[in-house]
């Protein structure tokens, strides 16, 4: 899952916009906030620039997250077991 619709709306900016700013089309945008599609390199860097933050941060924040949590609850447990 990625957070582009998500950002794309926070920023109040249409699909059609952003694919205009970014050089591809909107259906192409529309199936990549479905995940019917995976951005290429090119396309992510220039997405991520658009709205000023990182691929990371758009195309794999779940990821992220699930790892951050991972550590959380290992370091938790490693806690209470001492």
């Amino acid at each position: 899952m990625n957070r582009l619709k998500e950002i794309r709306k926070k920023h109040k900016i249409s699909a059609k916009k952003l694919a205009e700013a970014v050089k591809t089309s909107r259906s192409n945008i529309s199936m990549i906030e479905l995940n019917l599609r995976k951005a290429d390199l090119d396309l992510a860097k220039r997405i991520a620039d658009y709205f000023n933050t990182t691929i990371e941060d758009i195309f794999f924040a779940d990821k992220c997250h699930d790892m951050g949590q991972k550590i959380v609850n290992e370091t938790s447990l490693n806690e209470t077991c001492q």
